[in-house]
C-alpha cells in the first residue's frame, strides 16, 4: 500500500435506510387506510372488548391483556401484507435493486419505519387501554406496551417474509 487508505464499505449505509424508512412512511400515510388500520383498529378493538365484558369487569381485566398482544400482530400482519404486495406489483423493489443500494440498506429501511409504526401503535392502545378503558394490570404498563409492540413487529416480519 501507497500510503493510501483503502475507506472501508459498511454492509449498509445509515442514509440510504433512513431515505428508505422515510419513503415507507410517506407511502403509508398517504394510503388513509393503511394509515386507520395500523393506527385504529386496535383501539376500537379494544374498545369493542369492552364493550362486550361492560357487565363483567372481572372477566375484561382477565381477558383484556390476553387479547391485547394478538391485536397487534394481526393488524401489523395485514399492513404489512398489503405493502409488501404494492412493493411488488408496482415494482418498487426491482428498481430499488438496480440502483447503488444494497439489500440490507433496503430491510433496515422497512425495519425502521414498521418499528416507528409499532412503537406509535403500542403507544396509542396501550394509553387507551389503560386510561379510558381502565384495564388494571398487575405489572407495569409499560410492559403491556412493550408486549404489543414487539407483537406488532413479529406481525411485520411474519407479513414480508
Amino acid at each position: 500500500m501507497s500510503g493510501v487508505r483503502v475507506a472501508e464499505r459498511l454492509p449498509f449505509s445509515p442514509t440510504i435506510a433512513g431515505a428508505t424508512a422515510v419513503r415507507v412512511l410517506q407511502q403509508i400515510s398517504r394510503d388513509k387506510g393503511s394509515t386507520a388500520l395500523l393506527l385504529a383498529i386496535p383501539c376500537m378493538l379494544m374498545v369493542l372488548l369492552k364493550l362486550m365484558f361492560h357487565d363483567s369487569e372481572a372477566t375484561f381485566e382477565r381477558v383484556g391483556p390476553q387479547v391485547f398482544g394478538i391485536f397487534p400482530v394481526i393488524v401489523m400482519y395485514l399492513v404489512a401484507s398489503v405493502s409488501t404486495l404494492r412493493e411488488r406489483t408496482t415494482g418498487t423493489a426491482e428498481r430499488l435493486l438496480t440502483m447503488p443500494v444494497q439489500r440490507l440498506d433496503i430491510v433496515l429501511g422497512y425495519s425502521l419505519a414498521f418499528a416507528f409504526l409499532a412503537l406509535l401503535q403500542a403507544v396509542l392502545s396501550t394509553l387507551l387501554s389503560i386510561g379510558p378503558l381502565g384495564l388494571d394490570i398487575k405489572g407495569p404498563a409499560y410492559l403491556l406496551m412493550v408486549i404489543a409492540m414487539h407483537g406488532a413487529l413479529l406481525g411485520w416480519r411474519w407479513g414480508c417474509w
